[in-house]
C-alpha cells in the first residue's frame, strides 16, 4: 500500500470515530497490516488506557481492491488487565487509477461501506 492510500485512510478513520466524541489519530504499521489510535480518555476516567487497534484485511479485484479496517477498543484495567470489543468494520475502495491528483474524486478512492457500532 503507497503513502498515499495509508493516509487518506488513517485521516478517514480518524474522522469517523471523531463522530463517536473520540479525539484519536491513527497510525497504519509500515507493513500495512496493523492500525493503531493514540490513547484517549473517557470521562470518567474508567480505565488506565484505552485506544482502539485495528486489522486491514486487502481483496484485490481487476479494476480496484477492497481494504477492510476492523476496528476494536483495547483497554486496560488499573490493576493491569487488557480486554476489548469490536467498535466495527470500514471498507475503502481503492480503484486503479488512484493518484495524487485525484485525491478528492470518489471515484478513486473512496469508503465504501462502514458498520460501527454506536454507543
Amino acid at each position: 500500500m503507497n503513502n498515499l492510500v495509508k493516509t487518506f485512510i488513517e485521516n478517514k478513520c480518524q474522522s469517523i470515530v471523531s463522530r463517536l466524541g473520540i479525539n484519536t489519530q491513527f497510525t497504519i504499521e509500515e507493513k500495512g497490516f496493523e492500525i493503531t489510535s493514540t490513547p484517549f480518555k473517557t470521562m470518567p476516567v474508567i480505565f488506565e488506557k484505552i485506544n482502539l487497534e485495528g486489522v486491514l484485511y486487502y481483496d484485490n479485484k481487476e479494476h480496484y481492491s477492497a481494504i477492510t479496517v476492523c476496528l476494536s477498543y483495547k483497554y486496560t484495567h488499573f490493576d493491569g488487565g487488557r480486554n476489548g470489543c469490536k467498535l466495527g468494520n470500514i471498507t475503502f475502495r481503492v480503484s486503479g487509477g488512484f493518484t495524487p491528483d485525484n485525491i478528492d474524486d470518489e471515484y478513486f478512492i473512496r469508503v465504501y461501506s462502514q458498520d460501527i457500532l454506536t454507543f
